[in-house]
């Protein structure tokens, strides 16, 4: 499971769609560009949901609710930043702030 904003692709949710490990399927909302908020969340065994807030969180917009079997009943949690710019030698610049999780 992969939520992330990029420059070009909007924010996208990849997501495992067979259990095998691979993210291999995506969903996303084009015409969003950093920076946003994003909301992973556990929707139940196998169901996840992906949102962005581009309003500091007052409003969340709904990127997906995917299926994704196969996942353990707990789950590794990180956060990244990738600055490939497609060889252009640009750099990114990224802040992560008010990092939250929650168990049921």
């Amino acid at each position: 499971m992969n939520l992330s904003v990029t420059p070009a692709n909007g924010v996208v949710l990849s997501y495992d769609s067979g259990g095998d490990g691979t993210l291999d399927t995506y969903q996303r909302i084009t015409g969003v560009k950093a920076p946003v908020l994003l909301r992973l969340t556990r929707t139940a065994a196998t169901s996840y949901t992906g949102e962005l807030s581009t309003d500091d969180g007052a409003s969340w917009r709904k990127v997906a609710t995917v299926t994704a079997p196969g996942g353990a009943a707990a789950q590794d949690a990180g956060i990244f930043m990738s600055a490939a710019n497609g060889g252009t030698g640009a750099r990114g610049t990224v802040e992560f702030s008010g990092w939250k999780t929650r168990t049921p």
